[in-house]
């Protein structure tokens, strides 16, 4: 089995901007993305996918795929609550420094944990592996792609942010009787 994990390209949002789960339109570069990303894939008709719903995961999965894409809530990135759509070095660095200071285990005023997203992605995760199928194509987030990467490696939650996951990166992992190996990261 073939798991290819996508990351979204570039979004529509200004750089330095914490927008986790805000639902950004593609950038104005996504036609050139989309090209570089469909050579790095397999033939789309040999992929089953499934995405995040945000518009950013979901309209690239979208044109990448033969068939409809299936959606899943738990694909989202995480839940900045309170720190979303500000710039990150506008944030209150009282709570910010808090809740870096423990990602893992902190929630963001308002949201997440790290280990909140890593929990429903790899629920998620474990059921898409199930399916009858050879080939995936999840098309997710950067915190998703570094999370499912955690757990088919046994990597603490803390080192995950070691790997650099680009926009419109792909990162292929090959199940063989029922263990993963890692092809490549952020390809």
């Amino acid at each position: 089995m073939e798991i290819y994990l996508i990351r979204h390209t570039r979004p529509d949002v200004p750089e330095g901007t914490c927008y986790g789960q805000y639902d950004a339109e593609l950038a104005d570069t996504f036609p050139a993305e989309l090209l570089r990303l469909k050579k790095k894939l397999p033939p789309p008709d040999t992929l089953r996918f499934f995405s995040s719903p945000l518009k950013r995961c979901f309209l690239l999965a979208e044109a990448l795929s033969a068939a409809p894409v299936e959606t899943d809530r738990r694909l989202m990135e995480m839940d900045f609550g309170t720190f979303e759509m500000q710039a990150w070095k506008s944030i209150d660095p009282g709570p910010l420094r808090h809740w870096m200071d423990d990602f893992v285990n902190r929630r963001v005023p308002g949201g997440e944990s790290f280990l909140d997203l890593y929990e429903r992605s790899v629920a998620s995760f474990e059921e898409i592996i199930e399916k009858d199928h050879e080939r995936f194509g999840l098309v997710v987030h950067g915190g998703v792609v570094r999370a499912l990467l955690s757990h088919v490696l046994g990597l603490p939650l803390n080192r995950t942010f070691l790997f650099q996951i680009d926009f419109g990166s792909v990162t292929k992992l090959t199940r063989r009787r029922d263990v993963f190996h890692v092809d490549y990261v952020n390809r």
